[in-house]
């Protein structure tokens, strides 16, 4: 549920920002409301992963087999998804960021 509500959000802010690009200042409010629930849902999201399923699978995952659990990611991360890509959004939100402090 939290990951299609995560695409709502961002189909809603890149919506919202086309529209902003084209000069549809209304938009703005759409496309801020949208990113600070999409940054909320993100911020439960981890809570969650980190509160508790990593510790669940740190139980129910063997002990010599984290390694190979770990290279998966590494292999996914770089493989599949791209190198540099994490960095890359990373960067974007950074950016972002001290965009809209500004």
């Amino acid at each position: 549920a939290d990951h299609e509500q995560g695409r709502q959000y961002t189909r809603g802010m890149r919506e919202a920002a086309e529209r902003l690009a084209a000069g549809d200042s209304s938009a703005a409010a759409e496309l801020s409301a949208n990113a600070r629930g999409y940054a909320s849902l993100l911020r439960d999201h981890i809570q969650k992963e980190d509160g508790i399923l990593f510790p669940m699978a740190d139980e129910v995952i063997p002990a010599n087999r984290h390694d190979a659990v770990l290279e998966g990611f590494e292999h996914v991360e770089h493989e599949e998804t791209g190198e540099g890509v994490h960095e890359k959004y990373l960067a974007l939100a950074e950016a972002l960021e001290r965009e809209a402090a500004a």
